[in-house]
């Protein structure tokens, strides 16, 4: 990881940050200070039986993607939203989890 309590990371030498989507949960969220800052947005997906899939998506691919969150707490206004449909369609899946 990048700095402490941060899911940034450095992945074969690329700058990119790591959200997951829990079973019932079809998008995931990236606050947009991070987008200028990563090339790739890891997006882990959890099947019904506990395992993830994960996709890698360019951030520009994001953004072109993405759909302002409806929150209205503190994260309201400063996270973009992207489906998992967007990441099995225009990134790619780089690993498979498995439920231990």
């Amino acid at each position: 990881m990048i700095r402490e309590a941060s899911n940034e990371a450095l992945l074969n030498g690329e700058h990119v940050t790591i959200h997951c989507a829990g079973k019932n949960t079809t998008s995931v969220g990236v606050l947009y200070e991070h987008l200028e800052r990563v090339q790739l947005v890891l997006g882990a997906f959890q099947h019904k039986n506990g395992s993830f899939d994960v996709y890698a998506l360019p951030a520009d691919e994001y953004q072109r993607h993405m759909r302002d969150s409806r929150s209205t707490g503190p994260s309201g206004g400063r996270v973009g939203l992207v489906t998992k449909k967007a990441f099995v369609e225009h990134g790619k899946r780089i690993k498979v989890v498995r439920n231990i």
